[in-house]
């Protein structure tokens, strides 16, 4: 896999190298995480901070034109780079898992039978009020109804 760097332009505001090279490669188009190693060593740079945008190749030609960006940090790469919807689900769907398991350690670690003595204390102020104007309004209902008939 031959790779040569076409044009390197430093752009300060964002902080980051924006890369044009070419690559010729044998078998299928080379993936973005195999081209993004190969920048990171011929720039000496870690490839975690390099973003391959594109890979441009045409039909039946074992040649490819690349638009990639290297950042400084990975912290600068984090801040600029959007996230793919995969990665954000991915992220969320972590964030619930990791709060759900800090529920049920959080509820563990309470002692079960000042759960059990709470629940029926609760339930019952609940149902008292509740309970009350309904009953009431039965007992008054059929009451009416007999001294109209």
């Amino acid at each position: 896999m031959a790779f040569d760097i076409k044009d390197q332009t430093e752009n300060n505001l964002l902080s980051r190298k924006e890369i044009i090279a070419e690559m010729i490669f044998e078998g299928p188009t080379p993936s973005k995480q195999d081209v993004a190693k190969k920048i990171a060593e011929s720039l000496k740079s870690d490839a975690e901070n390099i973003v391959v945008k594109h890979i441009y190749t045409e039909f039946g030609k074992p040649k490819a034109s690349i638009l990639a960006y290297v950042y400084n940090s990975k912290k600068d790469r984090e801040e600029i780079e959007t996230k793919h919807k995969k990665q954000r689900e991915k992220e969320e769907a972590e964030k619930k898992k990791a709060a759900e398991e800090a529920e049920k350690a959080k509820q563990e670690a309470a002692p079960a039978e000042e759960k059990k003595e709470e629940a029926p204390a609760e339930e019952k102020k609940e149902q008292s009020p509740s309970e009350k104007p309904a009953e009431e309004a039965k007992k008054e209902a059929p009451a009416e109804e007999k001294k109209e008939a």
